[in-house]
C-alpha cells in the first residue's frame, strides 16, 4: 500500500485556506412618505468571516437639503451609522454626504463601514434590520426618487494563517518520513 500520496493529499487539504464568498443583499425603497421611518430586513444571511462589511446607500432625488429637519439617520440592528444630510453646512447635527450632488434633489452613493465585531453581532440571528429614519421636513419621494440599500460582506471562515499552514506542512512531511522509515524496517 502506497501511503505517501494519501498523506500528501490530506496535508494539502488541511493546509488549504477556507474560501470565503461575498454575500450581497439589496433592497430599493420608493414612495417613502414625508418624515417616515423605514425598516429593510434581510433574512437567511450567512455568518460573516469577521472582517466587517459595507452598507451602501444610493440615493436619487432625495430631499435631504438645506432646511432643518432634512436628514436621515441610519442604523443596522440598533447600531448607529450616523445622521446624514445633503448640505455643506448641516443644520440638524448630521454630516454632509461626501460626493453628493444637489440639495433638494440629492443624488449620492454613501458607503458605510461596519466593523467585524458589529457585523457578527448583527448576524447572530442570520438577519439584518436596516432602519432609515427621515427628518420631518424630508419631502415624500416622487415616483422617480429611490434609495437603494445594499449590505455586502464576506462569509465563511477566515483563511488559515501562514504559521498554522506551515506547521501542517511540517507535520505532513514528518508523516511521510515515518511511513518511509516503517517501509524500510519491514
Amino acid at each position: 500500500m502506497n501511503l505517501v500520496p494519501s498523506v500528501i493529499a490530506v496535508a494539502m487539504l488541511a493546509a488549504s485556506p477556507a474560501i470565503a464568498s461575498t454575500v450581497t443583499a439589496t433592497d430599493t425603497l420608493t414612495g417613502v412618505a414625508r418624515g417616515a421611518t423605514t425598516v429593510t430586513t434581510f433574512n437567511s444571511l450567512a455568518a460573516s468571516d469577521g472582517t466587517g462589511g459595507i452598507l451602501t446607500l444610493v440615493g436619487d432625488g432625495l430631499d435631504l437639503g438645506t432646511s432643518s429637519n432634512e436628514w436621515m439617520d441610519v442604523d443596522i440592528d440598533g447600531i448607529s451609522l450616523g445622521r446624514w444630510e445633503c448640505d455643506s453646512s448641516p443644520s440638524s447635527g448630521g454630516t454632509d454626504i461626501p460626493g453628493r450632488t444637489g440639495n433638494t434633489n440629492c443624488d449620492f452613493t454613501l458607503p458605510l463601514a461596519i466593523s467585524g465585531t458589529d457585523l457578527n453581532t448583527v448576524l447572530a440571528d442570520s438577519t439584518a434590520d436596516i432602519t432609515i429614519s427621515f427628518g420631518s421636513s424630508v419631502n415624500e419621494m416622487s415616483s422617480s426618487d429611490f434609495l437603494r440599500v445594499t449590505l455586502e460582506y464576506n462569509s465563511g471562515t477566515p483563511a488559515v494563517p501562514l504559521p498554522a499552514s506551515a506547521w501542517l506542512l511540517v507535520a505532513g512531511l514528518g508523516m511521510i518520513g515515518a511511513a518511509k522509515r516503517r517501509r524500510k524496517a519491514s
